[in-house]
């Protein structure tokens, strides 16, 4: 199976409960009512973005993503996905993700387009573009979960 179609989200949750937060933050992101499939780090070049996930609720959907979760007041959390497209147009695009606690967001996508950039030097391709997206929040309340996620969902 190649996947022909993407989408990027991101999101936020909180709740009283790990698994509720991490729900919240994934139906935010978009991905919530489907069984992700955890990915590797690959974007086929056939791939066209979507506005929205075409399959029926509860398929199994591949999904890279990256996700961090915390209930310490004051964690500031942050998650990170992102793709660099090569310029030759018949390769693949090679997705990263990343996600931190105690830093900004600008530092995380830094962090992150760097890893972009790596991931193309080790196979020798040049990168035409970065494309990132990050969800980020800080924790409000001790012993209320906050989850930020971030992904990209390929069918």
């Amino acid at each position: 199976m190649i996947a022909t179609k993407f989408k990027i989200g991101a999101g936020v949750g909180r709740s009283q409960n790990h698994l509720v937060s991490f729900d919240e933050a994934l139906l935010k992101a978009g991905v919530g009512n489907y069984n992700l499939v955890r990915l590797s780090s690959i974007l086929p070049f056939e791939c066209k973005l979507a506005d929205k996930i075409d399959l029926p609720e509860g398929s199994l959907l591949p999904t890279a993503y990256s996700t961090i979760s915390s209930d310490k007041a004051g964690d500031h959390l942050v998650s990170t996905i992102g793709f660099g497209i090569p310029v030759e147009p018949n390769k693949v695009s090679v997705i990263m993700e990343y996600s931190a606690k105690g830093i900004t967001s600008y530092e995380a996508v830094s962090i992150l387009k760097n890893m972009i950039q790596d991931a193309f030097d080790v196979r020798g391709w040049d990168l035409e573009h970065i494309v990132t997206k990050y969800a980020e929040a800080d924790v409000e309340r001790d012993g209320e979960y906050t989850t930020t996620f971030a992904c990209v969902a390929e069918w």
